[in-house]
């Protein structure tokens, strides 16, 4: 039997959801997303972490307000970190992206609302390694934590702090999957992975654009100099 989730709170990370959206070649209906982790116990609210170009991508300004206008999320943005990079070898030079600010961010409001004891449970959205402390730090005051996840995305460290059955994202595309826009590109640096046609007027059952953010970039691992 289940154990009562009680006060529920839901913890997106944008860039993580991208990331598998990008390696799928799906894409996370958000409406959809929330609704199927309300069905073992409300959803009380929905904070929502991500990245913003300055200045901010007109289809990622639609998205955000989508999100607080229609679902009634509680969305923090953050700057996305650009750097030119040089490689010491041969001098090429390319841009790195990072989002370290918003997984921050999201980690800290975590930590502080356990600490407030504004929520019973907290469903995180995410893989990422960098939130096992803070989800060990919420544990400790008693709190639940669930995770949702890509199978072959999620530390192991984290899948081991789970206070519940993880929910692969991959294995309920069924259920989470929003159809491709007409006209849609999947974007790689150019598109940011942004949906051309969204707009905040169209129908919210349906009206969420793929996740904007660039990821870190993988050219960051390479022996190369900030300029």
């Amino acid at each position: 039997m289940a154990q009562p989730r009680g006060r529920t709170i839901c913890f997106i990370d944008n860039s993580y959801i991208f990331r598998g959206s990008y390696k799928h070649q799906w894409r996370v209906d958000f409406r959809k997303l929330v609704e199927v982790l309300s069905k073992t116990g409300a959803v009380w609210q929905t904070y929502f972490f991500a990245s913003e170009e300055e200045p901010p991508n007109a289809d990622q300004t639609n998205l955000y307000k989508y999100l607080k206008l229609a679902l009634h999320f509680e969305v923090h943005l953050y700057p996305l970190r650009k750097r030119q990079m040089r490689c010491n070898n041969c001098g090429n030079e390319w841009s790195s992206y990072s989002e370290k600010a918003a997984a921050i961010g999201m980690a800290t409001t975590l930590a502080s609302l356990g600490y407030n004891n504004a929520f019973d449970t907290a469903v995180l959205v995410t893989g990422d390694s960098d939130f096992l402390e803070p989800i060990r730090v919420v544990k400790s005051l008693g709190k639940r934590v669930e995770l949702a996840a890509w199978r072959d995305s999620i530390a192991q460290d984290l899948e081991m702090e789970a206070s519940a059955d993880i929910f692969y994202l991959d294995e309920n595309r069924h259920e989470l999957e929003r159809p491709p826009a007409v006209g849609y590109k999947d974007g790689g640096s150019g598109g940011r992975g942004a949906d051309p046609d969204y707009g905040p007027d169209d129908d919210p059952g349906n009206g969420e654009s793929a996740q904007p953010e660039d990821l870190d970039d993988p050219s960051d691992d390479l022996d190369g100099t900030d300029i």
